[in-house]
């Protein structure tokens, strides 16, 4: 209506509203689809206004921070900061309204933020100012979960460290393996010679007890490198495995700890050595007594486990997959946190001086590694230790079978001997000159080379050979491998026996297999040769 001199008028006012109608519905689908893309992204999506106030909130941050759009939008942001955050926040925004503070807005940063169960966790922000929306300024910030990233992150740099070490570890092993080997040869003549002598035979014998212990220690830091030559790789039951242990590991616990087997039916089989699994199980039972001076519990489990996503583990990264879980766990005096970023390093220990050569978790990740599966390690002070080792399953398609054990030879049986002519093969002097003397001392005649340039030229002339034993890792560039290369390409070809205690599992295992009649672990004592040297040449 309208007032004018004559009265109230009434008027309608009619207007075309297609093209605003069409707009309208533009604008809407425009922001239908703007709000789909955001509902897919992978990304967190948060928008807030000038004060704080959260006004959206796609999927992916609700599952991100766990919580749903409805319970967090017209709530603060900064209830998904940390305390040390979310007191300044509000500052920092103020500081940006008013033209002052900038650096928060426009750059990726990585922060910590929380979520709705109070766990604390890392991402990166990229936080922008929203262009256009009226007198009330807003802001949407990406959000993205950099948990997995920097796990992995910590997953490598841990794994390179253990390398690093187990590289160090492995050539000071080898070094000091050689050695040993050269005391422990020439200690089995000296025992020969003083048989008859009572007291410098118990020398001789307690010096050779002290030698061999010292070569279990080599062993240890050699598996540990996943450098030790492997020559049982079975496939096995783990729990047959642990019910023929039970016995041993019962009588290694004190009377005031409770051994408690629980063993799934049906586990899987795995591929891994059978004496070194005894020796985990038995060194992990030993760390838990250890552990409980004053009694416990001590529990070993198995089950079948299907690892679905990633996970974290103390030697590494827990890729998905199929495994059989075992886990060893007492209720022990447990470990801090620094024992526990230490606890596989050779030579760490947790026990007074004298009582441990921090070796047996160090074998314990080698074995691990090796048999290509992880290991964790949880524990508490005063809460006890949770150990558990995935091991992958062999499923009997891969077409690997249990290993034949060598027979050992009975109880004083007669060495055997033989006149054949053995190249020997070795860049220590010493241990060359060893072998040779056991050699020699067998009845054989023997020739030396003192690299394997040298071998080779004596493989290229009219030398009658019947055996080469030779060392496999040697310097300048040619290796026993080599030298069994240039031996089979004779025109009578003499017989290969190659030594090593250095030697992996993967392609060069499978090389020396190809290439030699048998592999010997070093250090080797004359029994042990005697029998090689005579399998190889009569085979």
């Amino acid at each position: 209506y309208i007032d004018n001199e004559q009265g109230r008028t009434p008027f309608a006012l009619v207007w075309d509203a297609t093209e605003q109608m069409a707009a309208e519905k533009m604008q809407l689908q425009h922001e239908q689809r703007l709000q789909s893309l955001i509902d897919s992204m992978q990304e967190g999506v948060i928008s807030i206004d000038q004060r704080g106030i959260i006004l959206s909130f796609n999927p992916a941050a609700g599952q991100m921070f766990g919580y749903e759009a409805v319970d967090v939008i017209g709530t603060k942001v900064n209830r998904l900061m940390p305390a040390e955050y979310a007191k300044t926040y509000d500052d920092y925004l103020q500081r940006y309204l008013n033209g002052g503070e900038t650096h928060i807005f426009g750059i990726p940063r990585e922060l910590k933020a929380v979520r709705a169960n109070g766990q604390e966790f890392p991402i990166r922000l990229l936080v922008s100012e929203v262009v256009g929306t009226g007198p009330e300024r807003q802001f949407v910030g990406s959000v993205t979960d950099l948990s997995e990233v920097v796990l992995r992150e910590e997953m490598l740099r841990r794994s390179q460290k253990m390398e690093a070490v187990g590289q160090l570890s492995g050539g000071i092993a080898h070094d000091f393996n050689n050695q040993l080997g050269v005391v422990l040869g020439y200690l089995d003549f000296l025992g020969e010679e003083l048989r008859h002598q009572e007291k410098p035979s118990q020398w001789v014998d307690t010096a050779t007890r002290a030698a061999r212990r010292c070569v279990e220690l080599t062993r240890q830091l050699l598996a540990f490198s996943r450098r030790r030559v492997l020559d049982e790789s079975q496939v096995l039951d783990v729990n047959a495995t642990i019910e023929e242990m039970q016995g041993l590991i019962q009588r290694s616990l004190t009377p005031g700890i409770e051994l408690d087997l629980r063993l799934a039916a049906g586990c899987w089989r795995v591929r891994c050595d059978r004496g070194e699994l005894q020796d985990v199980l038995l060194n992990l039972a030993l760390n838990a007594r250890d552990a409980m001076p004053d009694g416990g519990a001590l529990r070993i489990q198995s089950e079948n486990q299907a690892v679905e996503v990633i996970g974290e583990a103390s030697g590494g990264v827990l890729e998905p997959g199929e495994y059989v879980h075992l886990v060893v766990e007492d209720s022990g005096t447990g470990m801090t946190d620094e024992a526990l970023e230490h606890l596989f390093e050779p030579f760490f220990t947790t026990k007074p001086e004298g009582e441990g050569t921090g070796l047996g978790m160090a074998m314990v990740w080698g074995f691990v590694q090796r048999s290509g599966g992880q290991i964790n390690v949880s524990s508490q002070p005063g809460q006890g230790t949770r150990v558990s080792i995935y091991l992958p399953r062999c499923r009997p398609e891969s077409g690997l079978g249990l290993s034949a054990a060598e027979m050992p030879e009975p109880p004083g049986a007669a060495l055997p001997r033989g006149t054949e002519r053995v190249l020997v093969v070795d860049d220590e002097p010493m241990l060359r000159e060893l072998a040779s003397s056991y050699l020699q001392h067998l009845g054989y005649r023997t020739l030396e080379a003192e690299n394997g340039r040298q071998a080779l030229a004596i493989l290229a002339s009219d030398e009658r050979l019947d055996l080469v034993f030779s060392d496999v890792i040697m310097p300048g560039g040619v290796d026993g491998f080599a030298v069994a290369e240039a031996a089979r390409q004779r025109q009578l070809p003499p017989k290969v026996l190659l030594a090593s205690g250095f030697l992996g599992q993967g392609n060069d295992r499978d090389r020396a297999g190809q290439l030699a009649g048998a592999l010997l672990d070093k250090p080797y004592d004359i029994a042990a040769l005697a029998r090689a040297v005579r399998r190889v040449l009569d085979d």
